[in-house]
């Protein structure tokens, strides 16, 4: 049984964080020459649970991953919302996330969550952005910044100046890799939560 925390990448390099579950699709859409149904079989598409039962065994994750491997990525996200509960989108308001924003906010109703790894270093445009993302999509943003830091001076008093500079690798650690652990924790706690209310709703249910 495959166990680990992981992230979802989609077509478009959109990204997806979710408890158990590794889904790796191509950045491009791949494309197959026009099948003659005389001649071969024709393919029918594999059921999955609603939601999925976690974990999930290697043969169901190649399933998937080979089912989600042509569709679109307006595709992929409605997988997604149908078949992964308590899912949430990583982003530090790019392009990219933009886009899965956006495109999230016309398959539903209810978004998933935002959750935005501050550095501290972004630039105050990236700031004003995440505000003005929560007013007109109405999602809830989760900042997650540097244990024990609120701001620059407090990252440097801590970790020096200019981190990055001379050892990259314990900068990633403290703004991105130590807060992502923090991250899944509360989504891995988030999701025992659903699948307990769900078996306790469909004990009293029968």
């Amino acid at each position: 049984m495959i166990n680990p925390v992981v992230r979802t990448l989609l077509p478009t390099v959109l990204r997806l964080d979710y408890y158990h579950c590794t889904i790796l699709v191509p950045k491009r859409r791949i494309t197959t020459p026009e099948l003659d149904p005389s001649d071969h079989e024709i393919m029918v598409a594999p059921s999955f649970s609603k939601p999925l039962e976690l974990p999930l065994s290697e043969e169901t994750l190649c399933a998937i991953n080979s089912h989600l491997t042509p569709l679109s990525p307006e595709e992929i996200l409605t997988w997604a919302l149908t078949h992964l509960p308590g899912l949430y989108q990583t982003t530090a308001f790019g392009l990219t996330g933009l886009v899965a924003i956006e495109m999230l906010s016309k398959l539903t109703s209810s978004p998933p969550p935002l959750i935005f790894l501050d550095t501290l270093y972004h630039f105050p445009e990236t700031y004003q952005l995440v505000e003005e993302v929560k007013n007109k999509y109405g999602v809830d943003v989760s900042v997650y910044k540097p244990k024990g830091c609120e701001d620059v001076k407090a990252f440097e008093a801590k970790f020096g100046e200019k981190l990055w500079e001379y050892d990259e690798s314990n900068y990633d650690f403290a703004v991105k890799v130590y807060k992502i652990f923090n991250v899944f924790k509360f989504t891995c706690t988030m999701m025992r939560n659903y699948y307990r209310s769900s078996r306790l709703k469909g004990h009293i249910e029968s």
